[in-house]
């Protein structure tokens, strides 16, 4: 799965890539402990965006992957892809997807994809809100699908000439039972090193309200610093 996951990403990012226009990254991190704690902890994400003329493709994606004394401890592939067709000077009609892998907070695979409409309310914030149909293949082996409501928020915000801010927050509802609900919060810094390199610092928080069979905890936090190339 590591060597997959992995794979899936390099090639989304080489793909899409080609004739890229915008802001488009892929971000490096690794760390490794030996001694009397044996870790190690790969992380690696991308973030792309192509646009031609009154519409943009954007896609984001990461992949976590953690030993812990050679028990693996983190397998999470997540990727969020975004289809924009401008209404107006402030608003959108987008179609959104996104695809979701990690068996410790109980999926094997979660699949969303539905319509929806974006606003800009200022330079640097956006909301918008889709309908998504979603499928769920949970790890114990059983599944299920369902239409959700969604709510988003995007802010970013260049803090000084040298510091970079990015704040995502996501909040998923299932129609079929309003006690299925996700909170999602991801908050990232960045500081250019030169023009093409950045070090980032990012903060990300999912809270899952019901838990599949299997899972104890509500929240997964992850806390990763790393290198990322900009192009």
């Amino acid at each position: 799965m590591k060597e997959i996951s992995a794979l899936l990403l390099i090639t989304a990012v080489l793909t899409l890539s080609e004739g890229a226009r915008g802001e488009n990254s892929i971000n490096i991190s690794y760390s490794q402990t030996s001694g009397n704690s044996n870790t190690s902890t790969l992380s690696l994400s991308y973030s792309f965006e192509k646009g031609w003329g009154s519409s943009s493709l954007s896609s984001q994606g990461s992949y976590l992957y953690k030993e812990n004394e050679g028990e693996e401890s983190a397998n999470r592939l997540e990727i969020d892809n975004s289809y924009e067709r401008k209404l107006g000077d402030n608003l959108s009609a987008v179609i959104s997807n996104f695809i979701f892998s990690d068996k410790f907070s109980g999926y094997d695979l979660r699949l969303g994809i539905g319509p929806g409409l974006k606003i800009k309310l200022f330079e640097g914030l956006s909301v918008s809100s889709n309908l998504t149909y979603v499928y769920n293949n949970y790890t114990k082996g059983t599944n299920e699908s369902y239409y959700q409501g969604e709510a988003n928020l995007k802010f970013t915000k260049k803090l000084t000439e040298n510091l970079n801010f990015c704040q995502l927050l996501s909040y998923q509802v299932s129609f079929k039972n309003r006690e299925d609900y996700f909170i999602h919060s991801k908050s990232q810094f960045s500081v250019p090193l030169n023009r093409k390199l950045s070090l980032t610092v990012t903060y990300q928080v999912d809270y899952q309200n019901l838990l599949p069979d299997g899972v104890s905890h509500h929240t997964d936090r992850i806390f990763l610093t790393g290198v990322s190339y900009n192009f």
